[in-house]
């Protein structure tokens, strides 16, 4: 192969372009700014929960069902076993927060 054909078949080094990277910084620093302005100037008449992600409350729910004997405010009134079951909690992560929960 002549070094011709190989300089025509190499890759470009910048295949992605820049407004591409912008899109992704711009999208990836949106959670960390909220964060942020509600951490230090939160709107009037609000403060911050200290819940940090979307799944902030699950967890906090799931380190809470030994002591509340599997309870959930998820289940709703016409759960066939009431809002405490065991089996509302049937994944591994669920045991994983509530053994950290006890402590």
């Amino acid at each position: 192969m002549s070094s011709q054909a190989k300089a025509e078949n190499r890759v470009p080094k910048h295949r992605v372009p820049s407004w591409v990277w912008a899109l992704i910084i711009a999208l990836s620093a949106v959670e960390p700014v909220t964060h942020l302005w509600i951490a230090y100037a939160p709107p009037e008449g609000y403060a911050p929960t200290g819940l940090h992600s979307l799944d902030s409350a699950f967890y906090l729910d799931c380190m809470n069902m030994f002591p509340s004997a599997f309870a959930t405010p998820y289940a709703t009134c016409q759960s066939p076993y009431g809002q405490s079951y065991i089996g509302f909690f049937s994944t591994t992560i669920y045991w994983m927060y509530g053994i950290v929960g006890l402590f």
